[in-house]
């Protein structure tokens, strides 16, 4: 199960910068996977995130007098996220992207004819 909700999120990473590249924690959670990015002195408008089909690319450009920061990374998601549910919060330096499960559709049975 942690191989589908992560596939493809350990292996895309880069980063250039003054200081060590941002580590990207993951939640499990009952209601789907969150992963957490600490970015301390990077402005919210600095981060960009993107959904394209099951990619979430994440993205931070960021220069001011002291640090610099270019960093991307991306995952691909896993069949049981919702890649059109996602939500991203940004408070205290500290990015929050959560990611749902997709809703299960019920299972039925199929006649044989």
């Amino acid at each position: 199960m942690f191989q589908e909700l992560t596939s493809g999120w350990f292996g895309t990473s880069r980063a250039t910068m003054g200081t060590t590249p941002p580590q990207v924690r993951l939640r499990h959670l009952d209601e789907g996977a969150q992963f957490v990015v600490d970015l301390p002195g990077v402005p919210r408008d600095a981060i960009t995130i993107d959904v394209t089909e099951r990619v979430l690319s994440l993205s931070v450009e960021h220069r001011d007098d002291v640090d610099s920061l270019s960093w991307n990374h991306k995952v691909t998601l896993g069949g049981s996220l919702d890649p059109d549910a996602v939500t991203a919060r940004y408070a205290d330096g500290r990015l929050t992207i959560t990611v749902p499960r997709t809703p299960q559709a019920p299972s039925r049975r199929i006649d044989v004819v």
